[in-house]
């Protein structure tokens, strides 16, 4: 342990300790040991617990503290530098953000800009048009749909004047069903309403077929039309199918043909 103790108050301590405890020290050796005042350190060796006291003059012990000072000092002065490079980043970041905006700023009023060019005029303009060619077909498209889908709840009743007019044909009382049935198809042309069928050999489209029986066939490719059954008529109506044709489809060939002429294959290859 260090101690700073005056020359004074040191010859007090010396004279105030007694010598029976061990330190080896009285009243009488004061003034003899005065010279132990101007020397750097002085042990007390006698000590009950064996420990050693250190004592230290004044001029020892302010040679060490200017270089306490200057530890201290420079410390102080490295806080600032840090201080500072934290304040030069923030700056920097708002820097930065302030840099995105202005570019961002930059890139609206050039865009408001090209809006009042004449490229930028006549895109616009082509714009609206694209848009009204669309609205205009969506809405063609839908009273299409809405007439095709209340025109085919009639075809019910044309095909009944039809099967009526073939079943009677000849007779003259009948006859007014075939006139009945040819007013009633010219009011649905007039509305749009067309007649369809596909012919053999013809692919097999699910929006406009509809499939009674599948059959293997050695001439026609699997997915087309064999067959359409008879008296099976399709209506249409600008594209948009109010009844599809009943009609036989094929499968192509039959597997088990495939299968003997693999089997003939590896026997002759055996």
């Amino acid at each position: 342990m260090i101690f700073k103790i005056s020359p004074a108050a040191l010859s007090a301590v010396l004279l105030v300790l007694p010598t029976a405890q061990g330190f080896g020290v009285s009243s009488s050796n004061v003034v003899s040991n005065t010279n132990m005042l101007h020397t750097p350190r002085a042990f007390i060796p006698n000590l009950r617990h064996t420990s050693t006291v250190l004592f230290e003059t004044e001029g020892e012990l302010s040679e060490e503290e200017p270089v306490a000072e200057e530890a201290v000092a420079e410390e102080e002065a490295e806080e600032p530098v840090d201080d500072e490079a934290e304040t030069i980043k923030k700056e920097i970041v708002e820097l930065e953000n302030t840099l995105k905006n202005k570019n961002r700023e930059i890139n609206n009023i050039e865009k408001l800009g090209e809006q009042y060019t004449e490229a930028g005029y006549a895109r616009k303009v082509a714009e609206m048009e694209s848009i009204n060619r669309s609205r205009k077909a969506s809405a063609a498209d839908g009273k299409t749909t809405a007439r095709a889908g209340v025109l085919s709840k009639f075809l019910p009743i044309v095909d009944e004047l039809k099967r009526l007019t073939e079943l009677h044909e000849g007779d003259e009382f009948a006859g007014k069903y075939k006139a009945l049935s040819s007013d009633f198809n010219g009011a649905m042309g007039t509305m749009g309403v067309a007649e369809f069928t596909l012919g053999e050999g013809e692919f097999a489209d699910a929006t406009r077929v509809s499939v009674v029986v599948e059959e293997h066939s050695e001439t026609i490719v699997k997915g087309s039309v064999i067959a359409v059954i008879e008296g099976s008529t399709g209506y249409e109506i600008e594209g948009n199918v109010m009844r599809p044709v009943d009609a036989v489809v094929s499968l192509g060939p039959e597997p088990a043909e495939e299968e003997e002429s693999a089997g003939d294959a590896e026997a002759s290859e055996e």
